[in-house]
C-alpha cells in the first residue's frame, strides 16, 4: 500500500485557531515546521502550539521544543527551523519517512 503525502502533513495554527503554516511528521511523536511560522503562530521555543492533522482533522496541542530551534536569519537561509514535540500520532498519520513516494516519468 502507497501512502499519501497528507498522512505526515500538519497544520500550525495561530492562538485564535487560524492556519499559519505547515510542518511534517518526520518521526513518532515529531514535527518540524519553520521557526517563523511558529512565532506567527503566537508561539515560540519551548511554549506550547496548537496543531491540527491534515490526514484526520485532529486538533492537538503540542510543545515546541529548544532542541532543535534555530530562528530565521537573514544572512544565514539555511535556519529556520523549529521542532514539535506531538502527545500521540492518530492512526492514519505516517512519518514522511515512511512514505513511498510514487515515481512517475519524467
Amino acid at each position: 500500500m502507497t501512502q499519501q503525502l497528507e498522512q505526515c502533513v500538519i497544520r500550525i495554527l495561530s492562538t485564535d485557531g487560524g492556519v499559519v503554516g505547515a510542518g511534517f511528521v518526520v518521526a513518532d511523536r515529531l514535527a518540524v515546521t519553520c521557526a517563523h511560522v511558529v512565532l506567527a503562530a503566537g508561539s515560540d521555543r519551548g511554549q506550547p502550539i496548537s496543531v491540527q492533522f491534515y490526514a484526520s482533522s485532529l486538533l492537538q496541542k503540542a510543545q515546541v521544543l529548544y532542541e532543535g530551534w534555530s530562528p530565521f536569519d537573514s544572512d544565514d537561509k539555511a535556519n529556520d527551523v523549529a521542532f514539535i514535540r506531538l502527545e500521540q500520532l492518530p492512526h492514519d498519520v505516517v512519518p514522511a519517512a515512511k512514505i513511498s513516494p510514487k515515481m512517475s516519468p519524467v
